[in-house]
């Protein structure tokens, strides 16, 4: 990481560690302790909404600032929502911004969509690294 992070210094960029996670609002556990011969009875809505969140954990190495923006949504974020999110860190931090991702197809599409914009680059971390991102 200390590689990107001068990297991105030397670019003027920002470093933004990102990745999405899912909560289902029902309850996960379906058994529980009950006396022998009587069984539990688990009452619970028949709700099965989710929440994703989206978060980005921002170091600019010129003004050595860290930041967090998150975003939730109802439902499953996908390329478009993920794009959504990235120009509007970018945005908020008004400079050029370095995002270091997870290999899931949909960075990878919205990587592909803004390969060309200045303002934008993207780095894929090793396929299955969970150890290696900071925002995970």
């Amino acid at each position: 990481m200390a590689a990107h992070q001068k990297k991105a210094e030397d670019d003027g960029r920002v470093l933004a560690l990102s990745d999405e996670s899912g909560f289902m609002l029902q309850p996960s556990s379906p058994r529980t302790w009950a006396p022998r011969g009587e069984t539990p009875e688990l009452i619970c809505g028949a709700r099965h909404d989710r929440v994703s969140a989206i978060s980005a954990i921002t170091i600019s190495p010129q003004a050595q600032r860290t930041g967090l923006y998150f975003r939730l949504l109802r439902g499953n974020f996908n390329a478009d929502e993920i794009e959504r999110f990235v120009r509007q860190v970018q945005r908020a931090v008004r400079r050029p911004v370095t995002f270091v991702w997870d290999r899931l197809s949909a960075h990878r599409t919205v990587a592909k969509r803004l390969e060309g914009d200045p303002r934008f680059e993207f780095i894929l971390l090793p396929a299955y690294a969970p150890t290696l991102n900071p925002d995970e």
